[in-house]
């Protein structure tokens, strides 16, 4: 695959939806005293270490469908990846 472009989507929920979507698939919520488990959080803050992107989406504003539709309209219109070079140039600094 040496050669072939890399092309890094950053998968956005808010926290709030990422729990009702919980909920409703595994009965699985909030903790006892109403927050949030601690691996959700961390998961939600680590996932997206370093945070660099060639496109974002938002999966609470858009379905899957359209979340595919947004990232092919990407790939066929939009300007060529870089994201995988800024992460390598990041770390190598």
């Amino acid at each position: 695959m040496d050669g072939l472009p890399v092309f890094f989507v950053g998968v956005r929920c808010p926290i709030e939806i990422i729990m009702e979507r919980r909920i409703k698939t595994w009965n699985a919520g909030y903790n006892h005293d109403g927050e949030v488990p601690k691996p959700i959080v961390l998961w939600q803050e680590l996932v997206h270490i370093p945070g660099v992107y060639d496109m974002e989406i938002d999966t609470s504003v858009y379905s899957r469908e359209e979340c595919a539709k947004l990232i092919r309209q990407r790939l066929e219109n939009g300007q060529p990846p870089e994201a995988f070079q800024l992460i390598k140039n990041i770390e190598t600094e």
